[in-house]
C-alpha cells in the first residue's frame, strides 16, 4: 500500500516491511496461518527425523542380512560381466563342476589388456578347497 494512502489501512493489521513509497502489511488471518503453518513445519520436522531414526534402527537390526545381499549381488554383477565378456570374439566361458574348485588358464582382465596394450601377460591360477583350507591354518 502506497504510504500516503496509510490511514485506510485497518489498525489491528501489522506492517512487515516498507520503503518510502510503500509499506506492506499482513492481516491478523494471514499471521495466525503463518503460525501455524511454522507450527506444521516444526512437527514435520520432528516427524521426519524420528521416521529417519526409525529407519536406522531397522536397518542396524537387519545389518548382517543387507550385508550378505548385497555381497551375494556383487557376486551375481561380477560374474554376469564376466559372462559378457565371455561372449566377446578371444575369450572364453568358463566351465562348471561339482567340486569346490576355480582353475583359470591364460587367465587375462580384460581392462588390464586394454590399458597396457600388448605388454600383458596371461596367468595361471587354480584354487580348490584343499588349497584354501591349507591357506587358512
Amino acid at each position: 500500500m502506497k504510504n500516503s494512502e496509510l490511514k485506510k489501512v485497518p489498525q489491528n493489521w501489522i506492517k512487515i516491511s516498507g520503503t518510502k513509497a510503500v509499506s506492506r502489511f499482513h492481516t491478523p488471518f494471514i499471521i495466525a496461518k503463518a503460525k501455524e503453518k511454522e507450527q506444521y513445519r516444526d512437527r514435520l520436522k520432528i516427524a521426519s527425523q524420528k521416521a529417519y531414526q526409525d529407519y536406522l534402527q531397522q536397518v542396524s537390526e537387519r545389518y548382517e542380512l543387507f550385508r550378505d545381499v548385497i555381497q551375494r549381488l556383487a557376486q551375481l554383477d561380477c560374474l554376469l560381466s564376466l559372462a559378457t565378456v565371455a561372449i566377446q570374439p578371444g575369450y572364453c566361458k568358463p566351465e562348471y563342476v561339482d567340486d569346490l574348485t576355480i582353475k583359470v588358464e591364460n587367465g587375462r582382465h580384460p581392462m588390464v589388456e586394454q590399458l597396457l596394450s600388448g605388454g600383458f601377460v596371461p596367468n595361471d591360477v587354480e584354487f580348490d578347497v584343499s588349497i584354501m583350507l591349507r591357506f587358512l591354518d
